[in-house]
């Protein structure tokens, strides 16, 4: 048996989901700000250089959303994933997810919202999602967050807390990235697939001999 991490966004997606979500949002009135494309513009510049700030991002997206009822969220989301899916999936999507046997564990290890994350997961059939989690008070989303982001350090620390629950032995993880941010999680995997990835982390798997997919 193995089990299969799956980063999300640029990895077993084509895309990245929360882009497209912030995209579907602007068309539904959101995100109505004059200064709203240079912040994207900037946050894009960030993370592909790996001086990314998760919670800022986190806040932005949530910040605009703050108030929505869990009835309308539920409703949006699944209006998106209609929408942006076939936009959001290629052949290597199914290539990797291909890889799964039926003894196998699969998992999303994402820094998108949960809400998000849920529904992919769903979609893909994939068991289970660690994502970065939106606080909901009173069934509204409060536009804060439920504990730190899910990247980097933490994504690491929430999937060990994910394994230790499981019983899952980390000798089985085959762990599937495209970004240097999850450097942490690619230390700490005995098999890492590195999918289409950034600069920086082209350049480690390189130098470790780590199995890289191009798009």
């Amino acid at each position: 048996m193995k089990i299969h991490i799956f980063d999300l966004d640029d990895t077993l997606l084509c895309g990245d989901s929360e882009g497209a979500w912030i995209n579907f949002l602007s068309t539904k009135g959101f995100f109505n700000n004059d200064d709203h494309k240079t912040i994207m513009g900037q946050f894009e510049i960030n993370y592909r250089s790996g001086n990314f700030d998760p919670e800022k991002y986190c806040l932005y997206i949530l910040q605009s959303m703050k108030g929505m009822h869990e009835r309308e969220l539920a409703n949006l989301s699944d209006e998106f994933i209609d929408k942006y899916f076939d936009e959001l999936v290629d052949q290597v999507t199914f290539n990797l997810l291909d890889r799964i046997e039926e003894e196998d564990i699969s998992v999303i290890a994402t820094g998108a919202m949960d809400f998000l994350g849920d529904k992919f997961s769903h979609k893909f059939g994939i068991q289970d999602c660690i994502a970065t989690k939106a606080e909901i008070i009173s069934n509204e989303i409060s536009g804060r967050l439920d504990g730190p982001p899910n990247f980097a350090a933490y994504k690491k620390a929430n999937v060990e807390e994910w394994c230790r629950r499981k019983s899952i032995s980390k000798k089985d993880i085959i762990f599937y990235t495209d970004s240097i941010n999850d450097l942490p999680l690619v230390e700490n995997s005995p098999k890492n697939v590195i999918v289409c990835p950034d600069l920086k982390l082209e350049k480690i798997a390189q130098e470790n001999k780590l199995e890289i997919i191009y798009r």
